[in-house]
């Protein structure tokens, strides 16, 4: 009963200008230009046109280390999440991924 007293405040608090949720994670969940996958972020990192990188926390440092380098050296926003398989959720599939990257 306490939780559904709480949910419509936390709803004025994340409520959206213009009717987009602001939160990062949600901002993912409604691109409409995506690609998930770390061959596919590392693609679009070297053909430039990339908005944001998602980078799960638990993905193996061989895997997402050159992602995380070349952000680093553009100045291309990373957001972290704390395990992959929430990271594909996000992403709408039903495995686990590396990482993912909003198109501009």
């Amino acid at each position: 009963m306490r939780h559904q007293r709480l949910k419509p405040r936390l709803r004025r608090k994340l409520r959206p200008l213009g009717g987009r949720m602001h939160t990062m994670p949600h901002r993912l969940k409604a691109a409409k230009r995506r690609l998930v996958g770390a061959k596919q972020t590392l693609k679009a990192l070297q053909s430039g046109g990339v908005e944001a990188v998602y980078i799960a926390r638990d993905a193996e440092d061989r895997v997402v280390g050159p992602i995380e380098s070349i952000c680093r050296e553009r100045q291309i926003e990373v957001v972290w999440i704390d395990t992959m398989e929430k990271l594909g959720a996000l992403c709408g599939i039903d495995v686990g991924a590396a990482s993912a990257v909003i198109l501009l």
